[in-house]
């Protein structure tokens, strides 16, 4: 795992693409949300952040893990996600998000997810600085 330090102009995020990293068949996987610039949710999770360097919270598979944070958060600029079996089922995240209008629902949720899976283009890239433009480029997006 490797760190870095770099600036970022939070004035200009603008997007926010869910990431699903099955590693126990379609129901496990680990969720992430990668921030594009122009948009405030990522400030949110800075927020939060921040408020675990005063108060530590333990990792909970059922309460308080990755897709429950990613829900918080959405529910904190008043998204309509709720709690059900899908959050902590984390592999169906997506799915929920597909359900909730948040992905782009002009396709059937398989064409989609195949259409969104970036691994083969992410090996190409490698570790070119342009990494996560390219990854992005040709992904289909929510509307509006």
């Amino acid at each position: 795992m490797r760190h870095y330090d770099k600036t970022f102009d939070v004035s200009r995020l603008d997007g926010a693409d869910l990431l699903a990293v099955y590693w126990m068949g379609d129901a496990i996987a680990h969720v992430m949300v990668s921030f594009g610039f122009q948009r405030r949710f990522f400030l949110e999770y800075i927020r939060q952040i921040n408020s675990l360097r005063e108060s530590p919270e333990w990792y909970n598979t059922l309460t308080t893990n990755c897709t429950t944070s990613v829900v918080r958060h959405v529910r904190a600029f008043g998204g309509q996600a709720k709690y059900n079996w899908k959050v902590p089922l984390s592999g169906y995240a997506p799915h929920y998000a597909y359900e909730l209008g948040a992905l782009d629902t002009s396709l059937p949720f398989e064409e989609l997810r195949r259409r969104s899976f970036i691994n083969p283009k992410a090996r190409a890239v490698g570790d070119d600085p342009q990494f996560s433009a390219k990854i992005r480029q040709g992904l289909p997006k929510p509307s509006g």
